[in-house]
């Protein structure tokens, strides 16, 4: 028995060992494989610097591993790279060559245009200046015209509304006074029912009188004039409410023939200075038929000038009007040759700012160092 568990101790032992030396060789294995896998990305890496530093000639190694597919990818990225980059440097070569042999050209007919429209431009201020000043008089003189005629019409219309004015006057004139008669009605019924109030009054009052003195009998009666004790009672309360409103009734009454009053006399007042308003609306009325005439008179003579300021103005902006057609011509065919010669130049630096951004990149093997 101990031979036995000593061989099969002796067994473990050696299997343990198997197994320990196979884990170590694995480890060496993977450990010479990373070693090489980190060599090819610090080699693949600085292929990407030089990359990145402009020079499109560089290639990766291509291995069998993984890496091998990332570094393919890798030259075919760099590999269109260069092919755009020297489409971009065979096209800007050219766009700059034909540029700049029509730079000059362009430059000499933009100064020709400019010249020309300088010329145009300063014939054109002369005539228009004066044609702002026959447009100016003529401006004046059709808003002298304007304001005659307005001048005109506003008398007219004042004329026009001064009657609807005196006839207004008088229909209020006559408004007021049936109003007036209307209130002093309103007072003499406010009076009538001041008496009824009192009459009612008077009535509560003897209600009242009443009232006690048949309590004073349901008092004597006992027993048997209790109920009709509690009516009396009722009846005086009922005649004491009555006597309180009816209080109230002819204060509020009082009040209101005083506001009557008032207003009675303010109508008076009214109607006194419509009167006077009337009269001062037939003076006024007098005045603007005088303004009238006036107006009409001074309307036909503005309208005279005007019409001749505006027949000279137009003659002149006629005139203008072919000088600035040609003019806008001009200025037109000059901003057009500056703006192209702009343009040229522009895209000339464009293109040596292409060429000189290409240029950074090395696409032969000659441009190595």
């Amino acid at each position: 028995i101990f031979f036995t568990q000593l061989l099969t101790q002796i067994g473990y032992a050696l299997d343990q060992s198997k197994l320990l030396q196979e884990r170590q060789f694995a480890l060496q294995d993977a450990e010479t494989r990373k070693s090489s896998i980190q060599q090819q990305i610090i080699q693949l890496l600085g292929e990407i610097q030089n990359v990145s530093a402009g020079d499109l000639t560089v290639r990766a190694n291509v291995s069998a591993d993984d890496l091998g597919t990332v570094a393919d990818f890798f030259n075919a990225v760099v590999e269109s790279l260069r092919t755009l980059v020297l489409k971009v440097q065979h096209t800007s070569t050219q766009v700059s060559d034909l540029i700049s042999k029509n730079e000059d050209e362009m430059k000499h007919l933009a100064d020709q245009t400019r010249q020309q429209a300088q010329e145009t431009t300063r014939t054109l201020d002369s005539v228009e200046q004066m044609t702002l000043s026959m447009q100016a008089v003529a401006e004046r003189a059709q808003q002298a015209a304007i304001v005659a005629q307005n001048a005109t019409n506003a008398a007219k219309s004042g004329e026009s509304v001064m009657d609807s004015t005196v006839t207004s006057i008088y229909s209020l004139r006559a408004t007021v006074e049936d109003a007036t008669r209307k209130v002093k009605q309103l007072g003499e019924s406010s009076q009538q029912i001041g008496r009824v109030v009192s009459l009612i009054n008077d009535l509560a009052t003897q209600t009242d009188l009443l009232a006690i003195n048949a309590s004073i009998e349901a008092t004597r009666a006992g027993e048997h004039g209790r109920g009709f004790g509690i009516v009396a009672n009722e009846i005086g309360e009922l005649a004491s409410r009555s006597a309180t409103a009816t209080r109230e009734i002819a204060a509020l009454i009082e009040t209101t023939q005083q506001q009557i009053t008032e207003v009675v006399e303010a109508m008076n007042r009214g109607a006194t200075q419509v009167v006077e308003g009337a009269h001062l609306a037939r003076n006024a009325k007098q005045s603007l038929i005088h303004v009238v005439q006036v107006s009409e008179q001074m309307d036909s003579l503005v309208n005279s000038i005007s019409d001749a300021m505006v027949s000279q103005a137009h003659t002149s902006q006629s005139v203008t009007e072919l000088i600035k057609e040609v003019a806008q011509v001009s200025t037109l065919t000059s901003d057009s040759s500056v703006r192209v010669s702009k343009a040229l130049r522009q895209t000339v630096d464009v293109a040596e700012e292409l060429q000189s951004s290409v240029g950074m990149f090395k696409v032969q093997e000659s441009d190595r160092e």
